[in-house]
């Protein structure tokens, strides 16, 4: 029977990027949040988007189908820093294949999906990128 384990996701997907040079060149790991930021974060940071699960079945195969987005966060004059970070998120999670911490064992294999990059209207100068992710669980 599929089981949603789209926690024991996030959870790999936030130490993937903790444990990315490129990601934390751009974002200290305390910047790394799940998808409830703090009210006023310091810039630049990267928060998770809510996860969309659905269960996978294959022949032999009883597992899920996640989909999830990370959110980045930078300011600059132009969109440089900001379609910097998403592309370190990026590839630090495509075609990677991680071991969740949940019971029984499975892994997630990551598959990057696409990206969008825009202004974010709240601050001048400030951009957001949303890195899609597609997680397979198995």
């Amino acid at each position: 029977m599929a089981r949603d384990r789209s926690l024991a996701v996030r959870r790999a997907v936030l130490a993937a990027l903790e444990d990315s040079p490129a990601v934390t060149a751009i974002v200290p790991p305390e910047r790394l949040y799940a998808a409830a930021a703090p009210a006023d974060p310091v810039w630049p940071f990267v928060r998770t988007g809510v996860a969309a699960p659905a269960p996978f079945r294959a022949s032999g195969l009883d597992g899920m189908r996640v989909a999830l987005s990370l959110h980045g966060f930078a300011r600059g004059p132009q969109e440089d820093a900001v379609a910097a970070l998403g592309a370190a998120i990026a590839a630090a999670l495509d075609g990677r294949v991680l071991p969740l911490d949940d019971d029984p064992a499975a892994v997630a294999h990551l598959a990057w999906t696409g990206s969008r990059l825009a202004r974010d209207d709240d601050e001048a100068g400030a951009f957001h990128v949303v890195v899609a992710m597609e997680a397979v669980v198995v």
